[in-house]
């Protein structure tokens, strides 16, 4: 085995995040992106989100003159599970952040998780 591979990270919980009007934690691990709503009754679970970094394609945030703090994360089109819309339509899930350091920090590490769950490691630019 290779010794010098370092651990995966922990995972990382943002508390009071908004998505589809729940609010909720997300959750970035060495798997994927997970958002659990705070108030798991009725209607939440479409707001519950369960993403392997296999699926993602890319994330963008809002620019730093936006009233909002927003994160988006864009699927590829074929990972759309049963049901979902066929002819490859990518789709995207956008989380609201409370504030903006939390979404940076957020920002920063879907970069880093999606480039170490890559096959090959960095390169492509970006």
């Amino acid at each position: 085995a290779n010794m010098t591979e370092s651990p995966p990270a922990p995972p990382t919980a943002y508390d009071d995040v908004a998505h589809r009007g729940a609010r909720g934690t997300l959750t970035l691990s060495s798997r994927g992106v997970a958002f659990s709503p705070e108030d798991a009754g009725a209607g939440a679970g479409s707001s519950v989100v369960d993403l392997p970094w296999t699926v993602v394609s890319k994330h963008q945030v809002s620019p730093s003159s936006h009233p909002r703090s927003l994160l988006k994360v864009v699927t590829r089109p074929e990972a759309v599970g049963e049901g979902g819309p066929r002819g490859g339509k990518p789709a995207s899930h956008t989380f609201q952040f409370a504030g903006r350091a939390a979404l940076e920090a957020a920002r920063r590490e879907v970069s880093d998780r999606l480039g170490a769950a890559r096959p090959g490691g960095g390169g492509g630019g970006g």
